[in-house]
């Protein structure tokens, strides 16, 4: 245990969910050798030696997920955090910060709006790397579902396309 707090928590995140995807992988009978993981265009995760398989990858505090699928799929996960004005200009629309801004709890809103925008540019394989204001408008080629976990104060949100 003592060796295990001199490991960042970044990296102690990435091989929960590494450990997590093994995991998923057998029991969904699709395991027969360890996965052989490659980081591709935009830092997207695959499997080299599982090319059917898609799966994304997510950590935030002490929450990691994953989520495996036959089509491309993105996931995201983020616990409840502080906005800063900046932050919100960057991220939403002017549509989506009245919402925010008007909401019960703008801090939960925003953390929603967030994961869904990101796991679905994770789903399409670009990452942050866009305009982020308009990235839920555009034609819906996917299906998003979005979680409340109440216990982190956070949200989930995976993007699987859908042809």
């Amino acid at each position: 245990a003592q060796m295990l707090k001199q490991v960042p928590l970044r990296l102690r995140e990435r091989v929960a969910a590494y450990n997590l995807l093994v995991e998923l992988l057998r029991d969904n009978g699709l395991f027969d050798k360890m996965p052989s993981y490659v980081i591709g265009d935009h830092e997207k995760p695959a499997l080299a030696n599982y090319a059917d398989i898609h799966f994304n990858l997510s950590h935030s505090g002490t929450c990691v997920a994953v989520a495996i699928s036959d089509k491309p799929v993105g996931i995201d996960v983020q616990v409840r955090h502080r906005i800063s004005p900046p932050l919100l200009r960057r991220v939403c629309n002017n549509k989506e910060r009245q919402a925010i801004e008007q909401s019960n709890d703008p801090e939960l809103q925003f953390v929603r709006l967030w994961t869904r925008k990101e796991a679905l540019l994770k789903m399409i394989g670009i990452g942050l790397t866009r305009d982020l204001h308009d990235v839920l408008q555009e034609e819906k080629n996917y299906h998003l579902q979005t979680f409340y976990l109440r216990q982190m104060q956070g949200c989930l949100s995976v993007c699987t396309a859908t042809s």
